[in-house]
């Protein structure tokens, strides 16, 4: 009989300074030897493979697995692999889990049957970030969940709220819902949370959402969430909008709410490509402004309603940024006021 309860998949790549952090917010899980802790190095060029091959040593219950370098999702992907828990947690090597966390989340899973439990978090300022204008993340939402229910029923009103969180760090997550619906992470792009979370949510029929802040993120300059590559990003977001439009092809909405709540979702995407879109040189905005007016014209034809502020992005991309740039630097202007 299999005693491992919970499979906790660490992708790990060059986070020598963060990395036994991570590691041992585990450890000082309670019930322990019931829970995994799986670390794919990411073929790291620093100290994070030795860090692995001490701790694996140490604990039986830890497994390190090495790929050459291939990104995040590959090496979460990796990990499903091995997995053996019946419930799945994804952590990332530079972050942490409240102490006793996994115990509590399995229990409450268990006890009510919940396919999938969504929690918040909180995020830390690491002491390499200098630049002031860098802010905490604050992983709150608004409203609070007290039912279990379906996760299209969640998903519906979460939209409202404006409390979907895409990161797979705050999900506790019952493996055969990824088995039995073929989730997985799309390999070779970033964003990628945007459509894993996204299709794990609508696929759960039984989702809890509490208000515990378990999660610690730590923000710091290096990392693939901080940094600012544009073009990856849109390319990213390109492909991952594309995908959820399939996706959704696949759903069997019968509610006008859904469907209202999928097109805001579809919304947002785009609205995160445009915000990147307008950061990056002239020669780029020109290249990528062609990318996302076609990217808009395929999600109109799919039947989605774009935002009338999109499609005029669509026609005068230039006086958008300018506009855009303009209430920014309003809304800047009016915040110090304010302090003052």
């Amino acid at each position: 009989m299999n005693s491992i309860k919970v499979s906790v998949i660490v992708p790990v790549y060059n986070v020598e300074n963060y990395l036994e952090d991570c590691i041992e917010s585990v450890i000082l899980q309670k019930n322990l030897e019931q829970i995994e802790l799986i670390l794919i190095d990411d073929g790291s060029t620093d100290r994070s493979t030795e860090i692995i091959k001490k701790y694996v040593e140490e604990y039986t219950n830890i497994h390190g697995y090495y790929q050459s370098n291939s990104g995040q999702s590959a090496a979460r992907n990796n990990g499903l692999q091995y997995a053996q828990g019946e419930y799945i947690y994804f952590l990332d090597s530079d972050d942490m889990i409240d102490e006793n966390a996994i115990d509590y989340l399995y229990n409450l899973a268990v006890k009510d049957d919940i396919e999938l439990i969504l929690f918040e978090g909180e995020s830390f300022l690491d002491q390499s970030v200098k630049n002031e204008n860098i802010e905490k993340i604050n992983y709150s939402r608004n409203k609070e969940y007290r039912s279990i229910v379906e996760g299209e029923k969640l998903f519906t009103e979460m939209m409202q709220y404006k409390d979907f969180y895409a990161s797979p760090c705050l999900q506790f997550i019952k493996k055969n819902i990824l088995k039995e619906n073929d989730i997985n992470f799309l390999e070779g792009y970033i964003h990628e949370d945007e459509l894993f979370s996204y299709q794990v949510l609508l696929s759960s029929n039984r989702v809890k959402c509490i208000k515990d802040k378990l999660f610690h993120r730590r923000i710091r300059i290096d990392s693939t969430i901080t940094s600012l590559n544009y073009a990856k990003r849109i390319k990213s977001l390109i492909k991952i909008i594309e995908a959820t439009v399939d996706y959704n092809a696949t759903l069997m909405v019968d509610d006008s709410n859904l469907e209202n709540a999928l097109n805001i979702r579809i919304n947002h995407l785009i609205g995160q490509s445009i915000l990147y879109c307008v950061e990056t040189d002239f020669k780029s905005r020109k290249k990528y402004h062609k990318l996302l007016k076609g990217l808009g014209n395929y999600v109109s034809k799919s039947g989605y309603s774009i935002y009338r502020k999109y499609h005029f992005y669509f026609s005068h991309p230039e006086l958008y940024r300018l506009l855009q740039k303009t209430l920014h630097t309003g809304r800047s202007l009016k915040s110090k006021i304010n302090v003052i």
